[in-house]
């Protein structure tokens, strides 16, 4: 059994869905120093599902109702991307403090007012970048702030396998679902450049900054003449010779590149690519 502590923050999460049985669910059943207080979906066979399965103290099928609960401290924010920054904001001015799922939000518009928001509440909002308490990241992150020396540049990569979604089909359960839940308007995939840049570049640029500290401007690199098939582009002719002809077994990867300074202003452009140049 796991030893509680005596003082324990009482969490809601609102969203029942597969993000919320992954991870947050079961993580605050598990945690020392938190109780899954409160659950809260707008699919009524979803809630009464996550109910008897982890038994909260409460349950709620209205937002509104929830933050109402003056025994509610937090809020985790577990719902679709277009819902987090409204979801994160009702919740501040509600006077509960908030974890919410990456991305913080779609658009930086949205970022802002979000930001605006955390400053007028005066609670904790922190987002769900996780990988800044992977022990090798803080490790990596205690060398470079302790050995390395001064930083003046940082190049990463983020690759993520096809065959990622092959292993964990495999492992791990299969999320219960349900056809009342509330979904946004639109495919949030139907731009699948904008999606793999929120959904994994947001992780690479948050551990950019766990290692250097905050960023000072960026550049992004222009398109692919031929984006990937996966990204809606359309497959180049095939060039007549033996590579062509050849069958590729090795895995098929995502790659977002990104130049981040982290010190002082960027260095200058070249002519040709001031017209890609992005604040």
């Amino acid at each position: 059994m796991i030893r509680k502590e005596d003082r324990r923050l009482r969490v809601g999460v609102l969203g029942c869905g597969p993000i919320a049985q992954f991870a947050h669910l079961e993580s605050c059943a598990k945690a020392r120093n938190a109780d899954l207080y409160a659950i809260c979906d707008a699919a009524p066979d979803l809630l009464a599902r996550m109910g008897a399965t982890y038994e909260p103290q409460k349950m709620y099928a209205d937002y509104d109702a929830m933050l109402a609960d003056p025994e509610l401290e937090a809020v985790i924010i577990a719902t679709s991307d277009a819902y987090h920054v409204p979801m994160s904001i009702r919740a501040l001015d509600a006077g509960k403090h908030v974890l919410c799922e990456k991305p913080t939000g779609v658009t930086i518009e949205a970022g802002q007012a979000l930001a605006d928001a955390v400053k007028r509440s005066g609670k904790v909002l922190q987002v769900g970048h996780m990988k800044r308490f992977d022990p090798a990241l803080e490790a990596a992150r205690d060398f470079v702030r302790d050995d390395i020396g001064e930083i003046f540049a940082l190049k990463a990569w983020y690759c993520d396998s096809t065959h990622r979604y092959t292993n964990t089909d495999a492992v791990q359960p299969l999320p219960i679902t349900s056809k009342f839940a509330r979904k946004p308007a639109g495919n949030p995939k139907a731009d699948l450049r904008q999606y793999f840049m929120l959904a994994h570049g947001s992780h690479l640029v948050d551990t950019a900054r766990f290692l250097c500290g905050g960023v000072a401007a960026g550049r992004a690199p222009p398109p692919p003449r031929h984006p990937p098939t996966h990204m809606g582009g359309v497959r180049p002719p095939p060039r007549h010779n033996r590579r062509t002809r050849r069958r590729r077994t090795a895995p098929k990867t995502v790659r977002l590149s990104a130049c981040i300074w982290t010190t002082g202003p960027p260095p200058p452009l070249p002519a040709s690519s001031l017209g890609r140049h992005t604040r």
